[in-house]
């Protein structure tokens, strides 16, 4: 039986704990969740997680003292790259698990603030919506997005690209207002930032245009913001570009929306014929433009 003394060092101290602590700690907690995973499927896992870390660790240890595999930035990066590749094979939920654990070694070894540790926090929130539950991926990219701002600025990348997840997932678990409130307010920082023809300012509008189409109900609006916001994409990148492409998608959904049924089939089956000219044909957009154009054609008739 492992002491609660064993147990706290070995989580309080920079390096990895041995193998077999580790083993007795997934068989207890496994055994407490009532319908979950196997134990022994639970304990293979883990152990796969923890030869990762070992073989990255054992290369730099944190201390000529250490008793246990030091816990150095090779070791939690191989973590972290295990873990996403989990999410990348089809398994987002435990990608996302085991990212939560990256995150606490991460807050332990490097600190909470660490550039490293925020890029957990973000990719855990991203596979948790990935998952189907996007209402605790707006929880995470929240407080990711919010610690970013503090560490690195409104303007940085980084920050940006958690306040869009922030975004989306607030959209995915239904709450339109706060999704709208959150674009518009990354659309003003991008406007003052970097102006109104950069990518993502036009993306923002383009979230926005889609909110007002679908959640907001107001298809008609909607095409008004649209039908400017696809001059501006084709000005700025081309009339070939993918997104130019996906708001002229979103335009001929809401000419549909409005009540503009023969106007959204015309608009679709020109877009099916450049989509092909301009697209990878394996790109999901070809497809979702082919149905819509199905659809609209028969809402015509």
């Amino acid at each position: 039986m492992a002491s609660s003394s064993r147990i706290h060092d070995a989580f309080a101290k920079p390096r990895l704990p041995g193998w077999g602590l580790l083993e007795v700690l997934v068989r207890e907690l496994t055994s407490r969740v009532p319908g979950g995973a196997a134990t022994e499927d639970e304990v293979k896992r883990f152990h796969e997680l923890w030869d990762v870390a070992a073989d990255a660790g054992t290369a730099a240890p944190s201390s000529s003292d250490d008793l246990g595999i030091g816990l150095s930035p090779n070791a939690l990066a191989a973590l972290y790259h295990a873990a996403n590749q989990r999410g990348v094979s089809g398994d987002p939920g435990g990608a996302a698990s085991d990212l939560a654990v990256v995150v606490q070694l991460r807050r332990q070894v490097l600190g909470p603030d660490h550039p490293d540790t925020l890029l957990s926090m973000h990719q855990a929130a991203y596979w948790q919506e990935e998952a189907g539950d996007p209402a605790a991926a707006a929880v995470g990219f929240r407080e990711v997005a919010k610690l970013r701002n503090q560490v690195h600025g409104p303007d940085h990348r980084s920050t940006v690209s958690s306040t869009w997840g922030l975004a989306h997932a607030l959209r995915g678990s239904g709450d339109a207002m706060g999704s709208k409130e959150v674009y518009t307010g990354l659309m003003q920082d991008r406007l003052r930032a970097v102006g109104p023809d950069h990518i993502d300012t036009l993306n923002c509008r383009h979230e926005l245009a889609n909110l007002l189409r679908d959640d907001e109900a107001n298809p008609a609006a909607a095409v008004v913001d649209l039908t400017q916001l696809v001059r501006d994409w084709t000005r700025v990148v081309g009339a070939k570009d993918r997104n130019t492409l996906q708001s002229r998608h979103s335009l001929a959904e809401a000419m549909g929306l409005a009540g503009d049924a023969a106007g959204a089939a015309s608009a679709f089956a020109k877009l099916v014929r450049d989509e092909t000219r301009s697209l990878d044909p394996t790109d999901r957009l070809i497809l979702a433009s082919r149905q819509a154009l199905a659809r609209w054609n028969g809402e015509r008739e």
